[in-house]
C-alpha cells in the first residue's frame, strides 16, 4: 500500500466524493469524467493517479469491449482508513442497523449473483435479506459449488429464480454483470441500482478464475456491508 500516494488523492475533495460513489458500484470512464465535471483526457490522467495508487482497478466489460468499468479496491482503502485511525487513536461508531433487502441480478443466476448472495448472508447484519436472479436462468455451475465449498458455503441446494419470478421488494438491486445493468435498472426504477462490473468465470473451464471471482465478490460485499 502505498500511503502517500493515495493521501494525495484523497486530499482534493471531487476525487473523495467520487470514491465514496465508487464504494459499492463501478463506473466507466466516461461516468468518472462526469462525476469529476472534467474532459476525458484530465479524466484520463485521474484515474490514471488512482489506479497508480492502488485504489482502483479497471475491467473490460465482457458486454461491449469498448468500455473498461473502474472499481474501488475497498481493501485498501480500508487498510489506509485503518492505518489513520490507529496513528490517531480513533474508533468508529457502533451503528443501528436498518433492515434492507438485497437483490443481486445476472445473466444466469448461475455463478455471480448466486456466490453474492452466498457471502451477503454470511458477511452482511441479519437484518439484510438477500436474494439473487438471472435474465436467462441456467443450473448453478459445477465450479461455483465446487468454488463457495472450499469457503464453507454449501451451495449444492441453492435454488435459480428467474428475473420475472422475484417476488421479494428490495430497497438495493446489485447487477453484477454486464449484459444484466440495463435489464436490471429498468426492472427496478424505484429503488437505488449498483453494478459491479464481474467477468464471467463460466466462460472460463477454469477453477482458479472461479476462485479469484469468489474473493472479488467477497471484498465488493464486504464494502457494501459498510454501507449498513
Amino acid at each position: 500500500m502505498n500511503e502517500q500516494r493515495i493521501a494525495e488523492i484523497v486530499a482534493d475533495q471531487k476525487r473523495v466524493e467520487l470514491l465514496v460513489r465508487m464504494r459499492d458500484r463501478d463506473l466507466s470512464a466516461h461516468d468518472i469524467a462526469s462525476e469529476l465535471a472534467l474532459p476525458a483526457s484530465a479524466a484520463s490522467y485521474q484515474i490514471k493517479q488512482m489506479v497508480r495508487a492502488g485504489l482502483l482497478y479497471g475491467n473490460r466489460s465482457d458486454h461491449d469491449a469498448r468500455v473498461v468499468y473502474y472499481r474501488l479496491d475497498g481493501d485498501v482503502l480500508a487498510r489506509y482508513i485503518t492505518a489513520l485511525q490507529r496513528k490517531f487513536g480513533f474508533l468508529p461508531e457502533d451503528k443501528n442497523v436498518s433492515p434492507a433487502v438485497i437483490l443481486y441480478v445476472c445473466r444466469a443466476n448461475s455463478v455471480r449473483s448466486q456466490m453474492a448472495a452466498a457471502w451477503s448472508r454470511r458477511i452482511l447484519p441479519t437484518q439484510i435479506a438477500v436474494a439473487s436472479c438471472g435474465i436467462e436462468v441456467r443450473p448453478i455451475h459445477p465450479m461455483t459449488i465446487i468454488a463457495m465449498a472450499e469457503v464453507g458455503i454449501d451451495l449444492t441446494l441453492a435454488a435459480t429464480t428467474q428475473l420475472a419470478a422475484v417476488t421479494v421488494e428490495p430497497t438495493i438491486v446489485v447487477s453484477v454483470c454486464d449484459s444484466a445493468r440495463q435489464t436490471a435498472g429498468a426492472s427496478f426504477t424505484h429503488v437505488e441500482h449498483l453494478h459491479w462490473s464481474i467477468p464471467d468465470p463460466a466462460l472460463h473451464a477454469d477453477l482458479d478464475v472461479f476462485r479469484n471471482t469468489r474473493e472479488i465478490i467477497r471484498q465488493r460485499v464486504s464494502v457494501l456491508g459498510m454501507r449498513f
